[in-house]
């Protein structure tokens, strides 16, 4: 299932740049942030919401449970916007 979701929402250049630090085993952690308080891991309940803001993106909500976010270099964070929709999360 995260194969699927990285292929889906991961933007190409983060991918290259995974890519090149997996090759130069710099690649630490990666994280999926799901889990919500209310709405366990049910994705339809989740309340959380993200809005573009042209050079960044607004993250209202609560994840809980995300084993590694605090070393991980890359992450997932799930939300509902007429459907399931992932955002690519990075440390830099």
């Amino acid at each position: 299932m995260l194969q699927d979701m990285v292929r889906k929402f991961v933007k190409k250049e983060i991918l290259l740049t995974m890519e090149e630090d997996l090759k130069n085993h710099t690649f630490r952690l990666g994280f999926f942030a799901i889990t919500e308080p209310n709405a366990g891991s049910d994705v339809v309940s989740m309340r959380t919401t993200a809005t573009d803001k042209g050079d960044h993106w607004e993250i209202n909500g609560s994840k809980m449970w995300i084993s590694q976010a605090a070393y991980a270099d890359y992450g997932l964070l799930l939300r509902i916007r007429g459907g399931l929709y992932a955002r690519t999360i990075t440390r830099n």
